[in-house]
């Protein structure tokens, strides 16, 4: 049984693009041995799992609504409670799931992201999922899936952002 050998980069591989270098190499395994299958379905359905853990995300009553503390905005709010200003930058997971669901693996559909919160809150993103560009817009989002524990896509009822039960 031969093989062949091929080279990819990581755009090449997303593309499904390899190099080939026409060498054949032979595989000897003893008989009766198993091998894994190795078809281009298991290979094609292969997941990349991200966990961002002690996300900054909790939310407060300020007047008379509820928002994300953030350490730019409500350091007094934060200093008269006795929490460290420094430790509230919800403004970092924004960025991380931006750059994260923009990425040209979530795109691929190979992408699985989740969070954790300080609070031991495990959060679940779709993939479809499209993280608001604005940062007030998306701490509105993140006020309502506190609250709500599900945010659901305008149109239909697809969850783009779940509250995991088994991890609260």
């Amino acid at each position: 049984m031969s093989r062949r050998v091929c080279l990819c980069d990581y755009a090449n591989f997303l593309s499904g693009r390899f190099l080939d270098m026409s060498e054949e190499y032979d595989t000897v395994a003893p008989p009766g041995a198993k091998r894994m299958k190795t078809d281009e379905s298991v290979v094609q359905k292969r997941i990349l799992y991200v966990v961002l853990e002690g996300c900054s995300l909790e939310s407060a009553k300020i007047g008379k609504e509820y928002v994300i503390l953030c350490s730019d905005k409500h350091a007094n709010f934060l200093r008269k409670n006795k929490k460290d200003p420094a430790e509230y930058r919800p403004d970092i997971l924004h960025q991380c799931l931006l750059n994260l669901l923009d990425s040209p693996l979530n795109r691929a559909g190979r992408l699985q992201v989740f969070f954790r919160t300080n609070k031991n809150v495990l959060v679940q993103v779709s993939p479809q999922c499209r993280i608001p560009r604005t940062f007030d817009r998306f701490c509105g989002l993140m006020v309502q899936l506190l609250h709500k524990l599900v945010v659901r896509a305008a149109d239909s009822s697809q969850k783009l952002l779940t509250v995991s039960e088994h991890y609260c």
